[in-house]
């Protein structure tokens, strides 16, 4: 995962910050943390949606 959507990530859902903290933490529009956010959040995502997993999780 690139490093953007790591600092993100941890600033938003570790550390607490709101949007706007985080846009002046890292100097970053709005949209680019709003975006950069929901990329990364849907590549967590990925692996979970894996049909694969899911059958060996529910096995």
């Amino acid at each position: 995962m690139p490093k953007l959507h790591q600092e993100i990530l941890v600033l938003r859902l570790v550390v607490g910050l709101t949007s706007a903290e985080t846009v002046a933490a890292l100097g970053i529009s709005p949209g680019n943390v709003r975006v950069t956010q929901c990329w990364a959040l849907a590549k967590l995502r990925e692996p979970v949606q894996a049909p694969e997993l899911a059958d060996a999780l529910l096995a």
